[in-house]
């Protein structure tokens, strides 16, 4: 008996210890199940149970739930049309919001440096910085106030600056808009369908919008184009209906209403917008008088005096001169009187259409100069001429000279044979002792020259006390001076080379 309770005892107890190990086994069988239940909280999750295969292939239906940002990433939800079944799916951060348009200008660029322009996201604050190229700089035109243009590229997008003497940007246009000319601290520049006359500081004084008219022309002074807006006038037009004219004003008031009575167009000159922005059509001379051209075959040249509103028409048939060439291509009114020399001939013009050709017999005529006394006075190679009588005889050799003023700017050869140049009073003085040189072209610092300035040869920029301010440092250079700037231009078969100095005139 007590053998069978200790064999009956042992396997109770070998149960028992089966039973426990049983249970321990089943529990971490279920630990295990829920640990393989658990999923990383990036991946996508699923609510069909792991245990049950679906009897169908989910077909997921997505929607936006959070939009990306630079800060975090966003989240499409996607659920299965058939079961219901959800799951996550993460979208990457976005980039910065960046707006290249909203840009702060830190250092504006200048022909000398390139500027620096500031982004900022607009999420996150995040900043970055970028170049702006350097700008291309041009002088053939400095205003008054020392303003000149230029241009350069920002965000890929190329624009218009106006730059002060010192070449730092006062206006860098918008993008798309056209600075069509500039002058005494205004612009007049296009933007789409509109054109605005502005100040440099960008104050809009007006536009073709706020007038109610279709455009501003463009004139042609010689080979000056700002001539006509520097003297304060705006040609404007409206073909809204039937062609208007009219003269505004720099200060954007009518000098001349527009009106489809304007003497221009009852003068029968053709009158469209394809010849309104053309420079070549309308020759602006200076003093308010326009050159149009003549429609009538009687006349060979009709002006139009802007601030007496009318046409005048001049006719010199038979004089075997090519008035309408002279006075396009050749004269300046100034104080109401204009003259130009042509093929011996010098033409006399003032503002009320008066008209006047004398003949200058003498051969080598370098320049003219009139006098308010309207006595005229003109250089050959050996004498100074008056009224077309020899005046003074001179002991140098004129190889070259422009009047500035009442005295001429003359290249020379001194009784030796040696080149020089000097300033000459109309009646034969010189202002100082003439300087020996080798140029071919001396130019005035106000940007009037005599010689060849096409021609291979050393080009100097010099004053009327004789102090050269400049030398060309290529022979095959041009020069210009506007505002005490000296552009020196070498051009060549791909591309033109500039230098620009500027120049301290005592």
């Amino acid at each position: 008996m007590k053998t069978s309770a200790k064999i009956l005892s042992l396997v109770l107890a070998l149960i028992m210890a089966l039973a426990v190990l049983s249970a321990c086994g089943g529990e971490e069988e279920e630990e295990t199940k829920k640990k393989k239940k658990k999923k990383d909280p990036t991946e996508a999750t699923d609510t069909v149970p792991e245990t049950e295969e679906p009897d169908h292939e989910h077909e997921w239906d997505s929607i936006l739930t959070r939009e990306p940002t630079c800060r975090e990433v966003g989240i499409n939800t996607l659920t299965c049309i058939t079961c219901g079944a959800t799951k996550e799916e993460e979208i990457p951060k976005s980039t910065h919001g960046f707006n290249y348009a909203d840009g702060i200008i830190v250092e504006a660029a200048t022909p000398e440096k390139d500027g620096l322009k500031l982004y900022r996201c607009s999420e996150c604050g995040e900043e970055i910085e970028k170049t702006i190229e350097r700008v291309d700089k041009w002088v053939h035109h400095v205003d008054s106030l020392g303003y000149c243009s230029g241009g350069g590229t920002i965000d890929g997008v190329y624009r218009d600056y106006i730059l002060d003497a010192s070449g730092s940007s006062v206006y860098v246009s918008e993008s798309g808009e056209d600075i069509k000319m500039y002058a005494n601290g205004l612009f007049i520049s296009s933007l789409g369908e509109v054109q605005y006359l502005k100040k440099v500081d960008g104050t809009v004084i007006c536009s073709t919008e706020s007038l109610g008219i279709s455009g501003f022309g463009l004139t042609n002074n010689n080979e000056d184009y700002c001539q006509f807006f520097e003297d304060g006038y705006i040609f404007a037009y409206d073909d809204s209906d039937d062609m208007k004219i009219g003269i505004l004003g720099t200060d954007g008031e009518w000098i001349v209403p527009i009106s489809e009575d304007n003497p221009i167009i009852k003068s029968g000159v053709s009158c469209t917008v394809k010849q309104f922005v053309n420079t070549h059509y309308y020759y602006y001379i200076g003093d308010g008088v326009l050159v149009l051209p003549s429609s009538k075959a009687d006349y060979d040249v009709v002006l139009y005096n802007i601030e007496d509103n009318k046409i005048y028409d001049i006719s010199v048939k038979g004089s075997g001169v090519d008035v309408d060439y002279i006075i396009k291509e050749k004269c300046i009114l100034k104080d109401s009187v204009a003259f130009a020399f042509s093929k011996s001939s010098l033409c006399l013009l003032s503002s009320n259409g008066d008209f006047e050709i004398k003949r200058l017999d003498e051969k080598g005529v370098s320049d003219v100069y009139v006098d308010r006394s309207s006595d005229y006075y003109f250089l050959t190679e050996s004498a100074v001429y008056k009224n077309g009588e020899v005046y003074i005889e001179l002991e140098y050799k004129i190889t070259s000279g422009t009047w500035i003023g009442e005295n001429c700017l003359v290249l020379m050869e001194d009784p030796s044979g040696d080149g020089c140049f000097g300033y000459m009073t109309k009646d034969g003085e010189f202002l100082f002792d003439p300087v020996k040189t080798d140029a071919v072209y001396a130019c005035d610092v106000s940007g009037i020259g005599a010689g060849s300035n096409i021609s291979d040869g050393e080009k100097i920029v010099v004053d009327e006390n004789g102090t050269v301010y400049y030398t060309s440092e290529n022979a095959g250079a041009y020069i210009y001076v506007n505002n005490n700037v000296v552009e020196e231009e070498l051009r060549g078969a791909i591309s033109n080379d500039y230098k620009y100095t500027p120049i301290d005139v005592k």
